[in-house]
C-alpha cells in the first residue's frame, strides 16, 4: 500500500513523497506496529512517517540516533521509545533490517559481490555485514547468493 503525503518537510521545503507502509519482498516487516496512536499528535506522526522516508532514502549512509532525534525535536531516549512504539523496532534495528533487505536485492544480482553489496548498503566492514546477515537470515550472504534461502 502506498500513501502519498504532501506537506512541509523536516528540511523546511515542500515535499511530495510516497511513504511505503508495506510492499512485498522489500518493506515486509516495516509496517506500523499495532498501537493506539491517540496519545500522539498528527504532526508528530507525520514527522515520524517522514523520518522513515528519510531513513529509507539514506539507509546506506551513517545515521545516528542523535541525528534522527534532532530532526524530530526530541531527546534520544524519548525519540527511541516513541519510534519503537510506532514501528515495533528500535531505530537502529529498523535501519539494520532495511540495509539487509536491500542487500538481498543486490546479492541476487550478478553485478554485485558480497563486499560490494555490503558497502553499497552502508556496511563499512563486510565481516560485520556477514555476521548481521547470518544473525537475521540464518545463512551467510554467500549461501543466500547461491540460493540458500
Amino acid at each position: 500500500m502506498i500513501i502519498n503525503y504532501s506537506n512541509q518537510s523536516l528540511f523546511g521545503k515542500d515535499t511530495n513523497f510516497p511513504f511505503l507502509i508495506q510492499e512485498a519482498n522489500l518493506t515486509e516487516g516495516f509496517h506500523l506496529h499495532s498501537h493506539d496512536f491517540s496519545e500522539f499528535k498528527k504532526d508528530k506522526l507525520f514527522k515520524f512517517a517522514e523520518l522513515a522516508v528519510f531513513i529509507e532514502q539514506n539507509y546506506n549512509k551513517t545515521i545516528t540516533i542523535n541525528e534522527l532525534s534532532q530532526k524530530i525535536g526530541l531527546s534520544e531516549r524519548h525519540f527511541s521509545r516513541i519510534f519503537r512504539s510506532i514501528y515495533g523496532n528500535s531505530p537502529m534495528d529498523y535501519i539494520m533490517k532495511l540495509r539487509l533487505k536491500y542487500s538481498c536485492i543486490l546479492l541476487r544480482s550478478r553485478d554485485f559481490n558480497i563486499t560490494d553489496a555490503a558497502i553499497k548498503c552502508g556496511f563499512e566492514d563486510s565481516n560485520y555485514f556477514t555476521r548481521q546477515f547470518k544473525k537475521y537470515y540464518g545463512v551467510t550472504p554467500s549461501q543466500y547468493k547461491r540460493g540458500g534461502i
